[in-house]
């Protein structure tokens, strides 16, 4: 089987769709937005760097909060680890950055412009909310 990995108009249209209510609320279940997702988180980790679980938290935590995450960080963590974008030790203390895996999710130029998309559309699901809550004032101030 080949894979084409994601390319970055693909990776923003599905970063789009995911965080369109301005906050991650899941992780898809269909492979392809799935796969793009993940290596997205998995795309801010370093390279050969290997992580125990105390920092794998940690760097998963801010990755999820820069895409405003109501996943938590374990269940990332597991779908990294199941889905193969991370690798551990025999002994399950050592984390690793599958970085095949992530070539196989996300192309070059995608890896580096992933979280750069996320956080634009952030941005823009976030002004979508506020242009919202403001017309529902002035409609709210006008009926009064």
């Amino acid at each position: 089987m080949v894979v084409n990995p994601a390319d970055a108009d693909e990776l923003g249209k599905t970063l789009g769709t995911l965080l369109r209510s301005g906050a991650l609320t899941r992780i898809p279940k269909k492979p392809e937005p799935r796969d793009q997702l993940l290596g997205t988180v998995s795309s801010t980790l370093h390279r050969r760097y290997p992580y125990d679980e105390p920092a794998l938290n940690e760097a998963l935590k801010e990755t999820l909060a820069a895409l405003n995450a109501q996943v938590d960080h374990v269940t990332a963590r597991r779908y990294l680890v199941d889905f193969g974008f991370l690798k551990r030790n025999r002994d399950g203390t050592r984390y690793y950055l599958n970085y095949q895996r992530l070539a196989e999710a996300l192309d070059e130029s995608a890896q580096q412009q992933a979280m750069a998309i996320a956080s634009a559309e952030l941005a823009a699901a976030k002004t979508r909310q506020q242009e919202k809550a403001s017309r529902a004032a002035s409609y709210r101030d006008g009926a009064s």
